[in-house]
């Protein structure tokens, strides 16, 4: 009877750790982007698509700061700026209007950041001298669910977010997130949701018009085949040592009954 109880622990002992290391094991290629990049040190060049910039909408927030040669003459503009982070800042109303001190009601619905600042810029030489406008959008957001290390939402501070920052910004993808099936979500202006499939490891991403993200765009990242057997692995070593523990306990239990 000892014999054969010392036998049966050395085997679960030797042959369970084993099983699970080879099952659980993500290869090297599976944490691989742009595969299809060929490994020299000659230049390649990706043409990028071109850049929609992005709108605004009902909702947004908008930092806005105006500079001029008298700093006073602009501080009840600029007060609203006050806020940390993503906090302080102009909301465009469900006209889709901001309403500035001095300046009074604009209509900014649809239009990009860029013509924002051209009509804030032109009304603002009306009550100001040299006047420098800044604005921001600090309300583009993306969602990043699934296999990442840090998902939610990320607040994204670059002019020209893409896939590439909105990943590195989550923590990147876990040893387990698929890298050939992450999808995207984008909703239209119809009330309609886009869905799109991106493949992290073809470096065909950097030219697709989905490489650049637009603001409230979701991305989910789901789990590879890896995760599912280590999974598994996982399930089936807890129960062989359970079920270990439990003959270990019986046995004991006849040996000292005897």
């Amino acid at each position: 009877m000892h014999k054969h109880l010392s036998e049966k622990a050395i085997f679960y002992s030797i042959i369970v750790p084993v099983f699970f290391c080879f099952f659980s094991c993500v290869s090297v290629k599976q944490l691989t982007y742009f595969q299809d990049v060929p490994e020299t040190n000659k230049l390649s060049a990706i043409k990028l698509p071109a850049y929609v910039e992005p709108v605004i909408h009902p909702t947004d927030v908008l930092a806005i700061v105006i500079y001029a040669t008298d700093p006073s003459a602009t501080a009840n503009v600029n007060v609203l700026n006050a806020g940390s982070g993503n906090d302080g800042g102009y909301s465009v109303d469900n006209e889709g209007n901001i309403e500035l001190s001095e300046l009074g009601k604009i209509h900014v619905e649809d239009l990009t950041i860029a013509q924002v600042h051209d009509e804030i810029k032109k009304r603002a030489k009306l009550y100001f001298e040299n006047p420098v406008v800044v604005i921001k959008n600090k309300s583009f957001k993306i969602t990043i669910l699934g296999e990442v290390n840090k998902p939610g939402v990320i607040y994204i501070p670059t002019e020209k977010p893409n896939i590439i920052d909105a990943l590195g910004l989550s923590g990147d993808l876990t040893a387990f997130g698929n890298k050939e099936n992450i999808l995207l979500l984008r909703k239209n202006l119809d009330n309609t949701v886009s869905t799109i499939r991106i493949n992290l490891k073809s470096s065909a991403l950097m030219e697709s018009p989905y490489f650049y993200l637009q603001n409230n765009d979701i991305l989910y990242v789901g789990p590879s085949k890896a995760k599912a057997i280590a999974s598994d692995v996982v399930f089936s070593r807890n129960l062989t040592l359970g079920t270990l523990g439990l003959t270990l306990f019986s046995t004991f239990y006849l040996l000292l009954k005897r």
